[in-house]
């Protein structure tokens, strides 16, 4: 099977970073410094034309731009869940945001040993930040605060013998609410039918509707409780009229629904 041409991209690099590597022992003094400069060239060259085809073939590495990642997302993760049993978004969230930040350079596909030593330029530094700013947001949805120190605005260096990693602080955000707690029920009717079918449940008994101390039906508190669970146009004061069946827009909707013969038993009838 014929490899990708991205794959066919970081191969022929890999290459030239370890002919790099050793050039002293093939080349003298005066040859090195020349030499050098010319596979350098050609390594940067190869770098630019990665991220190009990356974004051509939707090719993941670990300096792609911000598309390929997103598109490549779900996929990568749903890996990451089959390979570890007890597996969470967050826990793969946060060893991305580790490998970005922090690399662990090896000679792998995803992550080449070096390769940042030849993106020190806007494109790659932009989709950097990019990426950075992408999973610092997904940390945050699922209940994570990820502060950088210092933090960064461009790629760190990948000299590690010189400079220590960057520090990457994991908080757990204390007002997190879960997109679950947080989520409501999409009501797709007018506010006019939310209001009269669950202000009909609630005067045939299916809905402990809150009361006032004489025992009638609190409508603003109902109303309230209504918007936190569902998703709909219109006001809460309107919402509030439209539960009271026996206020005048109450009514109204409710000859609507007579007329097209809409009916609910009373609790009991079918107990």
């Amino acid at each position: 099977m014929e490899k990708s041409k991205p794959k066919v991209i970081i191969n022929e690099i890999l290459s030239k970073i370890d002919i790099v590597r050793h050039l002293r022992n093939l080349f003298n003094e005066f040859e090195f410094p020349k030499k050098k400069e010319e596979i350098e060239i050609e390594i940067r060259k190869l770098v630019i034309e990665l991220y190009q085809e990356s974004e051509k073939e939707n090719h993941y590495f670990l300096d792609c731009s911000l598309s390929v990642y997103e598109n490549t997302y779900q996929t990568r993760l749903e890996d990451f869940l089959s390979n570890n049993k007890d597996g969470r978004e967050d826990q793969f969230l946060i060893s991305e945001i580790k490998e970005l930040i922090n690399p662990e350079y090896e000679l792998k596909e995803i992550s080449i040993f070096g390769l940042r030593d030849y993106c020190n330029n806007s494109m790659f530094n932009t989709s950097f930040n990019a990426k950075k700013d992408f999973i610092r947001e997904r940390l945050l949805s699922v209940g994570w605060i990820c502060n950088l120190k210092p933090e960064l605005f461009k790629m760190p260096i990948t000299n590690k013998m010189y400079e220590p990693p960057i520090e990457i602080i994991f908080t757990k955000d204390l007002n997190y609410i879960s997109k679950v707690e947080n989520e409501k029920i999409q009501w797709i009717g007018k506010p006019s039918h939310l209001g009269f079918i669950l202000g009909q449940l609630a005067s045939l008994d299916y809905i402990d509707a809150p009361k006032h101390k004489n025992g009638e039906i609190n409508y603003t508190k109902f109303a309230k409780l209504v918007m936190q669970t569902f998703q709909t146009d219109g006001k809460e004061s309107s919402l509030t009229k439209y539960l009271n069946l026996q206020s005048e827009k109450g009514e109204e909707t409710k000859r609507n629904f007579t007329k097209e013969s809409f009916v609910i038993p009373h609790k009991k009838s079918v107990s």
